[in-house]
């Protein structure tokens, strides 16, 4: 019986880089890789033609004082990433051996170590401290030799914006006779809760901040200027949405457990007053903490961010989170609700806001989906960034606490160089070539092959010819192994 394959497609010239998981390529001893320029591809021409004029590596030597050069560098500045990746952080590791005043492990102190490789190996950092009473803050000079190591560097404090359950706003509450204006109700006049229900940080309950509220805009935005008076560069804002996520409205989160009351109308709020009232919010938080202070803005996927009028909320921002992006924690995801990810992520950075593309991490009952998940959104990653400032990240496993920093996987370091043209879409893959490799993600439910005109090998150092076959929901980041 002869087993049917999929339909190959032809891809010229890759010299390129893999995030798939072991396993997803296939090389075909039969088919003799041809050497020298590479053809044109039908999917990208102008990348193909650019990518065979290259004759070395991204950051290779060019000549005896080029490399003299590197070698006196070499000494005093850390050695730049070879990658195409600007890498996002969003926890410090915990001191398993201690518990705070509610019982919970607190944030530690870095090492010299840690904070150098953090520098080298991350352009934007989120030094989350929120349920972490006596968690350690980065340090003013920790924070400037950081920035020394990496001039890109930019360094932001967390914060929540619906709830009041923060440390810095945690004896705020509905009941102490003082704050009740600054939170909302429902319809019966109860205080809504902003969680889904879980326990907190601290036993007590999140009540849901009003963002119409001017004492609240007032004690917000002091917070990120206290931020920056401690030397970090702004703050990342969560649970920042372009519509009411309460119960009942048509829209992917549910923050809210009930839908709050307009204090200002008497009535339900509206999504459009809902988007009003935090951009308000938000200016005013920009107002107090400074011009030049960086707001990140956190809560929106990128089906949100296309459908709900989240590029409003991204005016008001200097980069924009992309939540559960391009995966679940659970499974693969809709080649639809993949798209949107991608589209909203090269959306933002064309308009010139900074994006960030933040993975999922993998659900407790299936930590070993960690890597692929993180494989497979990378990927995407580097299909979508466009234009100005482009991140990514990975939240860790659930129930898992932060640990060590352990060195970025290969394929996050592989060197691609930059992109030599946008992403392009044929026979049910998503291709973009780099200067140096080329990257293909299959987002659809069944296997496609791919003709290699050469020869590759991945990140690892797994060498591949002939043919590829990118299964479903996977990805191929291929390096070649020169002209």
């Amino acid at each position: 019986m002869r087993v049917r394959r999929p339909p190959a497609i032809a891809i010229a010239a890759l010299l390129v880089v893999i995030t798939t998981g072991g396993g997803y390529f296939i090389s075909e001893p039969g088919s003799a890789p041809r050497r020298g320029v590479p053809p044109q591809s039908a999917i990208e021409p102008e990348g193909a033609q650019a990518f065979a004029a290259r004759a070395v590596r991204p950051g290779a030597a060019t000549s005896a004082a080029g490399a003299a050069t590197e070698a006196s560098n070499a000494a005093t500045t850390p050695i730049a990433r070879p990658g195409a990746a600007s890498l996002f952080l969003d926890h410090r590791a915990v001191d398993p051996y201690a518990l705070d005043r509610n019982g919970n492990a607190p944030r530690r102190a870095l090492t010299a170590d840690e904070l150098r490789r953090i520098a080298d190996e991350y352009d934007l950092v989120e030094d989350d401290l929120r349920g972490q009473p006596d968690g350690v803050a980065l340090e003013a000079a920790e924070m400037d030799e950081m920035r020394r190591i990496n001039p890109r560097l930019k360094i932001v404090r967390s914060l929540w914006t619906l709830s009041s359950n923060d440390v810095p706003l945690a004896g705020i509450e509905p009941g102490d006779n003082n704050h009740e204006s600054w939170f909302l109700r429902d319809a019966a006049g109860d205080y809504v809760r902003a969680s889904d229900g879980g326990a907190t940080w601290n036993g007590r309950v999140n009540y849901a901040l009003d963002p119409a509220n001017v004492n609240v805009r007032l004690a917000l935005g002091s917070q990120v200027r206290l931020f920056r008076r401690m030397g970090y560069d702004g703050a990342l804002l969560d649970d920042v949405l372009p519509y009411v996520a309460a119960p009942g409205t048509p829209h992917a989160r549910t923050v809210l457990q009930a839908h709050p009351i307009n204090a200002a109308t008497g009535a339900p709020y509206t999504d459009e007053e809902w988007r009003g009232d935090v951009l308000a919010l938000l200016a005013k938080v920009r107002e107090i903490a400074g011009p030049d202070t960086f707001l990140a803005i956190d809560g929106m996927t990128g089906s949100d961010y296309l459908s709900a009028r989240g590029d409003t909320m991204a005016e008001a921002a200097d980069a924009v989170v992309l939540r559960s992006f391009a995966a679940s924690r659970i499974g693969p995801i809709p080649a639809a609700r993949w798209l949107d990810d991608v589209n909203a992520a090269e959306e933002i950075a064309m308009s010139g806001k900074a994006v960030v593309m933040y993975a999922p991490g993998a659900a407790a009952e299936a930590p070993e989906r960690q890597e692929r998940i993180d494989r497979y959104a990378f990927a995407t990653y580097l299909l979508a960034r466009e234009g100005g400032a482009a991140y990514y990240g990975q939240a860790a496993p659930e129930s898992v606490a932060p640990g060590g920093y352990a060195l970025q996987p290969s394929y996050r370091m592989a060197a691609l160089g930059s992109p030599t043209g946008r992403r392009h879409e044929s026979g049910g893959l998503h291709v973009r070539l780099y200067e140096c490799g080329v990257v293909i993600v299959n987002a659809d439910d069944t296997s496609h092959q791919v003709e290699l005109p050469g020869r590759y090998h991945t990140p690892d150092g797994v060498a591949v010819a002939g043919r590829v076959t990118v299964a479903a929901h996977h990805a191929v980041i291929l390096v070649g192994d020169g002209l």
